[in-house]
């Protein structure tokens, strides 16, 4: 578990509610939570929203926008709750939105059951992906895997700009159009847009799972499309269902390994 709070007696209280039942960090600024959040990938992460260097909603964003810790369940905390905090905090991605003081022994379930979702649901996409009909990462030697690297980096970056196209992602990549086509067409047995459109429909998969309470169309704006209808039509062409039907046969199935 990840503490990001400036404020030690805070940080102190968590600790003392927490340390039986994970390994803790801590980390006083949200720079320092990010790196951390990084390097270490916990299980959960606590953050303060006000903070000194920055906001924790901005920090959930940043968590949620990375393919390394999009997983990762995030609780903010505030003392100064507001319907529009509230209302930033879910469109940033965060799990659940909690106002100081809060009663311990309702945060400590509710740490548990997102982990526990967080497990399965983390559990169950990278099974989807070994089931996949196509390989999007075929690199067969350093070369190939640095291309890939990059390009997914370069997509992640991007994830939720409608205006990102292949000339763009050419552009960050350092090559002319026809090198990336040729390149990730390649490697993958993809065109540069297909890539794109796979890349995208397996982290829908991931965000109508993980996060059941956001609304179709915010699923379709963070993945950097401005027409939810068009969203949904390229899910169902791809996955052979809508996202609803999706999410539904998700719920229907983790009650099925709850039970």
């Amino acid at each position: 578990m990840l503490i990001i709070d400036s404020d030690s007696e805070i940080r102190a209280s968590l600790k003392e509610t927490f340390s039986f039942a994970y390994r803790l960090i801590e980390a006083e600024d949200t720079k320092e939570g990010y790196l951390i959040a990084l390097r270490e990938l916990p299980d959960i992460i606590l953050s303060e929203i006000d903070m000194a260097d920055g906001s924790g909603i901005e920090l959930c964003r940043m968590i949620k926008a990375h393919v390394d810790t999009l997983h990762i369940p995030v609780i903010l905390m505030t003392y100064q709750p507001s319907p529009e905090q509230q209302i930033q905090s879910i469109r940033s991605g965060a799990d659940d939105y909690v106002v100081k003081p809060f009663f311990m022994d309702l945060l400590q379930h509710r740490c548990n059951s997102l982990v526990r979702n967080s497990k399965r649901i983390l559990s169950r996409y990278i099974k989807q992906k070994e089931e996949q009909d196509y390989v999007p990462l075929l690199a067969t030697n350093v070369q190939e895997k640095r291309l890939l690297d990059t390009a997914t980096r370069v997509l992640e970056e991007h994830l939720e700009d409608p205006e990102f196209d292949i000339a763009r992602w050419a552009k960050c990549m350092g090559m002319g159009r026809t090198s990336l086509f040729n390149q990730i067409k390649m490697v993958t047995g993809m065109t540069p847009n297909d890539y794109i459109v796979s890349f995208k429909m397996d982290r829908a998969k991931l965000l109508l799972s993980d996060d059941v309470c956001c609304p179709i169309a915010e699923v379709a704006y963070r993945l950097g499309y401005s027409d939810p209808i068009y969203f949904s039509r390229t899910f169902k062409k791809h996955v052979g269902v809508s996202p609803m039907q999706y999410r539904k046969n998700m719920l229907v199935s983790q009650k099925e390994e709850v039970s």
